[in-house]
This record gives structure tokens, C-alpha cells and sequence, in this order.
């Protein structure tokens, strides 16, 4: 039996458990013992990529958005793409935590 994961499992996510290879697992607050073979696919994404974003974001003019929240994706990923929206003119770009509260 396998489980084959397709697409990037988040940090602190079931899938990344599974993936990193721990033995058990737990699922609706019971513990699993993982026996399948696990595998992983990278590279198929219903996502824009990095590139993809900038590359929107330079067609449509980033000064054009007064406030964008990044809350997909590992945090490391999240405050590198601020960094480059913010390169690009993008007046407020924000990478929450959880618990903070916003208005808008």
C-alpha cells in the first residue's frame, strides 16, 4: 500500500508528519501507525508560484494595492515574497501571526 502525496505538505501539517516519515500519526484525535510506503510528488500546484505573483504584481502596478495579507505557506516562504513585493513598490504587505486582528 502507498500514500502519495502530490504538491507541498506545510510544516506542522499531517501530511509533513507523514512525509518526514513519522511512524504514527495523530488523525480526529486518535493515534495510526503509518505501514504504507509513502511517497511524495513535487511540482503540481493549483498555486500561483513566487514568480508568478511578481510577475502580476508588476503587470497591474503593486502601488495600486494599499494592504496585502500573506497567510499561505511556510513562514520563511511568506517573508521572502514580502520582502520582494515590498522591493516592488507594494506600500503595506503583512505576514500574520496567529491571533493577530486586523481592520480593514
Amino acid at each position: 500500500n502507498t500514500i502519495l502525496f502530490v504538491g507541498f505538505q506545510a510544516e506542522h501539517t499531517l501530511g509533513r508528519r507523514i512525509v518526514d516519515g513519522e511512524k504514527r500519526v495523530p488523525i480526529f484525535g486518535e493515534e495510526y501507525v503509518v505501514k504504507a510506503h509513502v511517497e511524495s510528488i513535487d511540482g503540481y500546484s493549483a498555486h500561483a508560484d513566487r514568480e508568478e505573483i511578481l510577475a502580476y504584481m508588476r503587470e497591474i502596478g503593486p502601488q495600486r494595492i494599499r494592504k496585502a495579507f500573506l497567510v499561505h505557506g511556510d513562514a520563511e516562504a511568506a517573508l521572502a515574497l514580502q520582502g520582494a513585493l515590498e522591493a516592488l513598490g507594494m506600500p503595506e504587505v503583512i505576514v500574520p501571526i496567529l491571533g493577530d486582528r486586523f481592520t480593514i
